[in-house]
């Protein structure tokens, strides 16, 4: 990280379990080396200690340490999430997602992440789950409840797949999102996978992030990662466009989650207003209680007034 400049870095297919112990381990070394930092990982429980397929780390260090306000990870392994504080109570959901690379029906290797995931799911009561399309469904949830928020969404993952692939190409339809690196560059985007010269690897955002971009890249293959085969890739964001604000200083854990200039919040706030008045029927319980009211008055006597 410290070689490439890297203040927030997203790692999938780490490929063994994250128990406590590691965990711990991790967190103390990124204690010594980075002045501040945080971590979350995400993998399958397992009684090994040794090789387990799938999983996800995302680390960040430095300042941007500082806007870290909510950390997650899935269950199964999947997926790990941050979400980056900015300005009046908004800021950005960041997502590294792990998705298999077979498709439903294909038949894998009992210590796959494909199979480990579909067992898992059947356990959970899925009678014919979908591996592929179910971690999209899971990271879509997150994103909708951070967007709600206000939060910008930013998923890098990898997908396993191209463009258009149709389940890939719906999440990014239903999200709004765009192939940052693609979009931020001229001419076709490189490979990421160097067994291939396919991408399978992205970076995902919604406008916002898209006009936050200053620079934007892949690394050769080896480069920043040697021991992957998956290319580094990279985007440079300028940070008072893409938070609100220039400066890096901490900010409070809780702070007003709504202000009126937050046009998102207020519009969203009004509809589940709109929605709860109509449905306790708050207009008719009023004029209800106001004719009560008024029977009342109108019953008593002068003298009692």
């Amino acid at each position: 990280m410290d070689r490439c400049n890297i203040d927030l870095l997203g790692m999938t297919e780490i490929n063994f379990a994250m128990n406590l112990d590691r965990r711990l381990q991790l967190a103390s070394a990124l204690q010594m080396r980075f002045t501040g930092s945080r971590v979350i990982s995400s993998s399958m429980k397992s009684k090994n200690d040794g090789y387990l397929p799938g999983g996800t780390t995302m680390i960040t260090q430095g300042p941007l340490s500082g806007r870290v306000y909510r950390r997650g990870s899935d269950h199964l392994g999947r997926f790990s999430w941050m979400a980056l504080r900015g300005a009046d109570g908004t800021g950005i959901i960041v997502i590294t997602g792990y998705r298999v690379c077979q498709n439903k029906g294909t038949t894998a290797g009992t210590n796959t992440a494909y199979m480990r995931e579909w067992a898992m799911l059947r356990e959970e009561g899925y009678q014919n789950p979908d591996p592929r399309l179910m971690v999209l469904d899971a990271i879509s949830e997150v994103l909708n409840e951070w967007m709600n928020r206000g939060y910008h969404p930013l998923v890098m993952m990898d997908a396993n797949g191209e463009l258009d692939d149709p389940q890939l190409a719906s999440f990014i339809q239903e999200h709004k999102l765009y192939d940052l690196i693609a979009e931020s560059n001229d001419g076709d985007a490189p490979r990421t996978y160097q067994r291939s010269g396919r991408r399978l690897d992205y970076m995902l955002g919604d406008e916002h992030i898209l006009a936050s971009i200053v620079k934007s890249g892949s690394l050769g293959s080896g480069d920043g990662v040697s021991l992957s085969d998956h290319t580094l890739q990279f985007v440079d964001f300028d940070c008072k466009k893409l938070f609100g604000v220039a400066e890096t200083a901490p900010h409070a854990t809780y702070e007003r989650e709504f202000k009126l200039k937050d046009v998102r919040k207020k519009e969203k706030f009004l509809e589940e207003l709109h929605r709860i008045y109509k449905h306790q029927n708050i207009r008719k319980r009023v004029d209800e209680l106001a004719e009560a009211l008024q029977a009342l008055i109108s019953r008593r006597a002068p003298s009692d007034l």
